[in-house]
């Protein structure tokens, strides 16, 4: 697999750092990665390894305020500005290989964008999404009288950011990826008030009209997942023809890093090869 990286500049006239990944051979499908909260795209490097021997290729960004690109840690401008970068995702992986079919991968928040972003725009559109462990919901979410508190002073410091510490330990059970992460000084841990109100909202906002979505979808979550809700994920299924769940026992939040992430890619390629090929 060959990498290219570097920063990109984009329409909006802001560089952003970008990630694109070829197989040695022709390449059938790209799939455009969509990062969680506090992420950036080099963590993606050995899933597209993996699928880079199934001769497909991968791109990825680091959205705004994450990773190598510029922008405030853990803020936003708008929910749709996050959408904005879904788009550019497509974008570059439609500029990159204009011939091939474009698939969708987000994770966490990146899960979360993905569904919104297929329910919510026209075009560009993926051939089909990949959704994984998305944030529609929090497992342990907020009280209400905090959530009420939160979106008052998000009114007048929607900028404010908060502490959203999270556990090596909650994300996989691999002790050598429990390291990396630590490890990782691109990684942040924090969340403004705005970004959180956005993704409470947005969630159940997908959930709510997931019965509308036109894209097959693939979603996978971990039975033992306790970042992310997986009965979220059970009723956005319920609510979608066109979305297949898988669950994995026990299982923990990030799957294509966690103990049997072997079997959950080649599961995720299977399905994909009956969608694309």
């Amino acid at each position: 697999m060959q990498e290219q990286s570097g920063p990109r500049r984009f329409a909006d006239g802001v560089e952003r750092f970008a990630r694109i990944w070829s197989p040695s051979n022709q390449p059938i499908a790209v799939i455009g990665f969509v990062h969680g909260l506090g992420e950036h795209s080099g963590r993606y490097r050995e899933v597209a390894a993996f699928f880079a021997e199934q001769q497909i290729a991968a791109v990825a960004l680091d959205q705004l305020g994450h990773g190598k690109s510029t922008g405030a840690r853990g803020c936003i401008e708008s929910y749709d500005s996050m959408l904005d970068e879904v788009q550019r995702t497509l974008s570059l992986a439609q500029e990159t290989w204009p011939s091939l079919p474009v698939v969708l991968y987000g994770h966490s928040m990146g899960g979360n964008l993905v569904a919104n972003y297929s329910l919510r725009r026209t075009m560009p559109l993926p051939v089909a999404n990949i959704i994984s462990a998305p944030m529609f919901r929090a497992s342990r979410p907020p009280s209400k009288a905090f959530i009420r508190f939160a979106r008052t002073l998000a009114k007048f410091i929607p900028h404010l950011t908060i502490k959203a510490p999270v556990e090596a330990k909650l994300l996989t059970r691999d002790p050598l990826e429990q390291q990396r992460f630590l490890a990782d000084p691109l990684l942040y841990q924090r969340l403004s008030l705005r970004l959180g109100a956005a993704l409470l909202d947005s969630g159940q906002w997908a959930i709510d009209h997931a019965h509308k979505l036109k894209i097959p979808t693939k979603l996978i979550h971990g039975t033992y997942d306790e970042i992310t809700s997986a009965d979220a994920s059970r009723e956005f299924q319920k609510n979608s023809n066109r979305t297949e769940l898988q669950l994995w026992p026990d299982m923990r939040h990030e799957l294509h890093f966690d103990i049997g992430r072997e079997k959950v890619l080649q599961n995720i390629y299977e399905w994909l090869a009956g969608q694309i090929l």
